[in-house]
């Protein structure tokens, strides 16, 4: 918004044209004291200057395999941005003559774009950027849908002048309405389209939060990242590592029958047997994982090998969510303190 603000400013298009200035040092003031914070959890000093690599979309992770219906989630709100920003331009140029308002328009749009010189914001910088283009963008791309005002034709005659004008008027009036029939169509593609990983059971949220709840705190070993993990005051004392996926414990490898036992060693390493550890699968996970690579074999081996476990204890079953317990002072034969130990963070 400052930087909306102030390409306003400077223009002349705003006033007072101290107000911005006052709103970024209001902004300076609240970052500087967490700066180390930021910097170090995001690397905003690496991102500096790097326009093009902090404008790229988060992408997926190498060696996953996301599935071709979440590859056309993905290309369906790509195509979707790309079209608003395209009508934005055109309206922009047949808008032209409006000198001011179509200028502060234009300002507003695409002014974002040079935030993205001071960081990739957590890699979706650009998604920031296109939401705070969004308002002025469709107001931009209105002017393509709806007529633009002219000077009143003269009437033709003969039958030759009246039928071509009859079909210019056909094709303003189906303008806006078949434009509108393709964004909405890649909306609620690019909207509704991952609902079988985005949307969690009652089930599931009921058996998550009563047990962060009520069980002891301790690391969470999740099947991967897609679950109510932040529901509840205690979720500080639950941090978790995935066990799938880029970055997870086993990342892209297919687990073998005693992953429960590699999970216990490492668990029991990161907790020094102080705490608790568990082991959390729920069915958003296994869709989560459907979508972006997982294959549902992998969740099956986890299952398994936990089930037959003499170190993990069944805490939570349902038929949405499965937890499993590492209790303290348990370590499993052959434990060395020495090994991998996951990365956990709080959600």
């Amino acid at each position: 918004m400052v930087t909306q603000l102030g390409a306003l400013a400077i223009v002349g298009l705003f006033r007072p044209r101290w107000l911005p200035v006052a709103l970024g040092a209001v902004a300076i003031i609240y970052f500087i004291p967490r700066f180390s914070y930021v910097n170090s959890h995001w690397g905003v000093l690496a991102a500096l200057g790097s326009f093009f690599s902090n404008a790229a979309p988060p992408s997926v992770a190498e060696g996953s395999s996301t599935s071709s219906s979440q590859l056309i989630v993905q290309h369906c709100a790509d195509l979707l941005a790309v079209l608003i920003w395209v009508l934005s331009l055109v309206g922009a140029w047949l808008r032209r003559r409006s000198r001011r308002t179509v200028a502060a328009l234009v300002i507003l749009a695409y002014s974002p774009l040079v935030v993205l010189v001071a960081g990739a914001y957590g890699d979706e910088g650009i998604l920031r950027v296109y939401l705070f283009s969004l308002p002025w963008s469709v107001a931009l791309a209105a002017a393509v849908l709806t007529p633009t005002p002219r000077l009143p034709a003269r009437s033709r005659r003969g039958k030759d002048g009246e039928s071509r004008r009859i079909h210019w008027l056909r094709a303003e009036v189906l303008r806006a309405p078949v434009v509108l029939a393709v964004v909405v169509a890649l909306f609620l593609v690019a909207f509704f389209g991952s609902d079988q990983s985005n949307t969690m059971s009652a089930s599931e949220v009921a058996a998550v939060t009563s047990f962060q709840q009520t069980a002891p705190g301790g690391p969470i070993l999740a099947a991967d990242g897609n679950a109510p993990l932040n529901d509840t005051a205690r979720y500080n004392l639950f941090p978790f590592a995935p066990i799938f996926g880029s970055g997870g414990v086993l990342g892209t490898k297919k687990p073998q029958s005693d992953i429960a036992l590699v999970l216990a060693d490492q668990a029991a390493r990161y907790t020094s047997g102080d705490q608790p550890a568990y082991v959390m699968v729920t069915s958003a996970m296994i869709a989560y994982g459907q979508a972006y690579g997982t294959p549902t074999s992998y969740f099956t081996i986890l299952l398994n090998s936990l089930a037959r476990s003499k170190y993990w204890k069944l805490v939570t079953s349902t038929p949405d969510a499965v937890i499993y317990e590492l209790p303290p002072k348990t370590f499993p034969k052959g434990f060395s303190e020495n090994g991998p130990t996951p990365s956990f963070v709080v959600p």
